[in-house]
């Protein structure tokens, strides 16, 4: 039996931890390793939501989100998104501000799909993703980005470093290209919001340039998880010490 749960659909963040070790890997697809919700991420799920036309409400300030209650008002709103009355505030300021941007109000206001999975087949891998809107056009993919910089060169810096969000959009583009007759021309914007006032928002197209050097990216993960599969083993960073050497910090392998 595969130690990868392989019935489990590849996803993004699944080729994010392949990148970084095929032991990160297999922790993330066993459920082993993941990050606990954070505020600013459910401040973020609370402006996805109002873009999707998902319902939000709010929660009474500092009152438990747990036991009767809370159950009971959670059970009477099935479908919706509950935030504590702060983070509602805070979402619906994003969504004004997201929405009267000259460039990103227009793009989010034309008619699609919101949070739709996309799901095809890559050499006998499943795969899986789901854009935060996909164009009635079949060729434009929007991505909104909740930051506490939306300056475009410190966004595009850390976009790629930290979060991955090249890759993103190739994964993204992949899927589409699979599944549509769309292929060569997926078009991917990100938008990106600052989490606190005034909210300033950019817009990002990525060219085609960037979405072929992170889909290099992702057919390495591809052959890794290939590479891992057949032989079931699913090693960490590297099997050999590391000398660290005293010019400027560098280290080799020996």
């Amino acid at each position: 039996m595969s130690a990868d749960p392989i019935s489990l659909p590849l996803r993004h963040h699944h080729i994010r931890a392949i990148l970084r070790s095929p032991a990160h890997y297999l922790a993330v697809r066993r459920g082993q390793a993941f990050d606990d919700p954070t505020q600013s991420m459910e401040r973020g799920s609370g402006l996805h939501a109002m873009l999707s036309g998902v319902p939000v409400l709010t929660w009474e300030e500092g009152r438990p989100r747990r036991g009767k209650d809370y159950d009971a008002f959670v059970g009477a709103n099935p479908g919706a998104l509950v935030l504590a009355a702060s983070d509602y505030a805070l979402a619906t300021a994003m969504h004004a501000a997201v929405m009267a941007d000259p460039v990103a109000g227009p793009l989010l206001r034309r008619p699609g799909k919101s949070e739709t999975s996309i799901l095809w087949d890559e050499d006998g891998i499943a795969c899986r993703t789901t854009p935060d809107l996909v164009l009635d056009d079949g060729m434009t993919i929007v991505e909104v980005k909740t930051t506490r910089n939306a300056d475009p060169v410190a966004f595009l810096r850390s976009a790629r470093r930290d979060y991955g969000y090249h890759t993103q959009a190739a994964w993204h583009a992949r899927g589409l290209r699979r599944t549509t007759t769309a292929y060569g021309g997926v078009g991917v914007y990100v938008v990106a919001i600052e989490s606190v006032a005034p909210h300033v928002t950019t817009t990002i197209r990525v060219s085609p340039g960037m979405l072929a050097v992170a889909d290099d990216e992702l057919e390495h993960g591809l052959d890794l998880i290939r590479a891992c599969r057949v032989s079931d083993e699913y090693p960490g960073y590297t099997p050999a010490p590391v000398l660290w050497a005293p010019d400027d910090g560098d280290m080799v392998v020996t």
